[in-house]
């Protein structure tokens, strides 16, 4: 049961989850030439989930006018069942290898959700009954060209005729790489991809289904092709003597064609839904610098990720605007890798995260610093101290776990005795800020405990 406190409601919810999956798969590899293999793979599957949820919402009553305050229920229901066969026939050169592939899939889902109270079974709108039947073939084939001994061309397409609730579509692939090695200065890809893909079931609910204390989601009956195209670089060099390796690389992604976030609100309710568009687009960078000090025997780590999207998103199902997110990372780190009794690993990391709607602009920071350290008390005996330090919305959160373990080598017996939370943190801090909503939660975590446990080995 969760309870939480959302402005001056108090909210109750209670959920029942039950799941099962079950899969297989056979694959057999038959030696056609001494150059060419013929792969077959097959596979099946079947999932069912339940969720059953009993919901304590007073703004809830307010939402479906409800004459007395009454508890709502909501039964959720997930289902699939998947078979196909993959054959692959692979043929190798001594320039070139090559990949033809025939891929046969039948799969079938269906998702049902419905919000419900004791004197009322169902509220129009907010009940979802939605079968998925898609079948489809695929053939594909892929070539590795060898140019020379230091550069490679890898290219591939792919045509896959789908049945997607008895409407039939078409969907392209293409990729292509080249590599290039440079010498003794690492070695450079660049890539470009072309995808075509059906949407999955939750952009296709019909009604609305709670998805949160807060927020409602729905889907869009309109079946509409996603597509986009993505290009890459990728960098990678490695030096053994110096004691160094840097890694990089960079990923612009363009949406053709998909679905838009929108959304709209009342007092107490954000409704998510998705709406068909042509735009969008986001760019992914990332750096790592490594230093390996084999005199000191420490290593350093220099990261930072960057992240820009720029969205379409609806406001009212009528106006579509343009959401742009931006978040970076960074990182430095310090590890020892000493052959005596002592080692540590510390560092520190920064996040900046902003998000920007129709010229209001929404951000947050969080820092992090950690210490950690290693100790071989004797041969059996290990001692491990954990420390980290939390800055949130300008709050401080302190941690501190400590474990020893013993494991002696000549026995079938070992046990450990871990301490966490030695400085009795009492609660901590999760946001989420993006344009439409902010959100805070803050969780009240367990006083400083300690954990004794004793293994045997058989």
């Amino acid at each position: 049961m969760n309870s939480i406190t959302l402005g001056n409601q108090g909210i109750t919810q209670q959920n029942d989850i039950t799941s099962e999956t079950f899969y297989n798969h056979l694959e057999h590899t038959y030696l056609v030439t001494k150059n060419s293999a013929l792969n077959n793979y097959l596979y099946f599957g079947y999932g069912d989930s339940k969720e059953s949820a009993q919901i304590i919402h007073p703004s809830l009553n307010d939402l479906f006018e409800r004459e007395i305050d009454e508890t709502f229920y909501q039964n959720v229901r997930n289902k699939f069942n998947y078979y196909g066969l993959q054959s692959t026939l692979l043929t190798k050169s001594q320039k070139w290898e090559n990949h033809l592939q025939l891929h046969i899939h039948n799969e079938g889902e269906t998702a049902k959700s419905r919000l419900f109270t004791e004197t009322e079974e169902n509220f129009d709108g907010y009940t979802n009954n939605l079968n998925i039947d898609d079948f489809f073939v695929t053939i594909s084939n892929s070539l590795k060209f060898k140019l020379t001994q230091d550069n490679y061309l890898r290219g591939g397409i792919s045509l896959k005729r789908s049945w997607f609730n008895s409407d039939e579509y078409l969907l392209k692939n293409a990729k292509f790489t080249f590599r290039q090695k440079l010498k003794n200065k690492g070695v450079v890809r660049l890539g470009y991809s072309y995808k075509e893909e059906l949407p999955g079931l939750q952009l296709l609910l019909p009604n609305y289904a709670l998805n949160s204390y807060q927020d409602f989601i729905s889907g869009s009956d309109d079946i509409k092709k996603l597509g986009n195209s993505v290009f890459s670089l990728n960098y990678s060099l490695y030096n053994d003597i110096k004691g160094f390796s840097i890694n990089a690389s960079a990923l612009h992604t363009i949406t053709h064609s998909g679905y838009a976030p929108g959304a709209f609100t009342n007092e107490n309710f954000i409704f998510n839904e998705f709406i068909p568009t042509s735009n969008g687009k986001n760019t992914l960078a990332n750096l790592i610098f490594t230093n390996y000090f084999r005199k000191l025997k420490l290593a350093t780590k220099v990261e930072t990720n960057q992240s820009f999207i720029q969205s379409p998103f609806s406001i009212d199902q009528t106006r579509e605007l343009k959401l742009q997110n931006y978040s970076g990372d960074y990182s430095f780190s310090v590890s020892s890798y000493f052959d005596k009794w002592f080692n540590f690993s510390s560092g520190f990391a920064y996040r900046y995260s902003s998000s920007e709607l129709r010229d209001k602009t929404n951000s947050f920071e969080t820092s992090k610093a950690f210490a950690d350290f290693d100790i071989k008390i004797f041969e059996s005996i290990k001692f491990n101290l954990n420390n980290e330090l939390y800055v949130l919305n300008k709050e401080n959160y302190t941690f501190m776990n400590a474990n020893i373990v013993y494991e002696p080598k000549q026995s079938r017996w070992s046990g450990t005795v871990q301490v966490n939370n030695l400085l009795n943190e009492r609660e901590y801090l999760l946001q989420s800020i993006n344009s439409f909503k902010s959100y805070q939660k803050r969780i009240s975590l367990v006083p400083a405990y300690a954990l004794l446990s004793i293994k045997y080995r058989f």
